[in-house]
């Protein structure tokens, strides 16, 4: 079953994970949370 996301729910899911990766990019800085290269994202393929 398709479900439909209206204009308004693609802008909140958007929102939601614009927000889930400044966190996760702080955490890196912070050195809590050790990010993939492109290569490693590549190799794993």
């Amino acid at each position: 079953m398709k479900v439909l996301l209206t204009s308004s729910d693609e802008k909140v899911l958007l929102m939601e994970e614009i927000k889930e990766a400044v966190e996760e990019l702080k955490l890196a800085r912070q050195g809590k949370l050790k990010l993939k290269t492109a290569r490693e994202l590549y190799d794993g393929l």
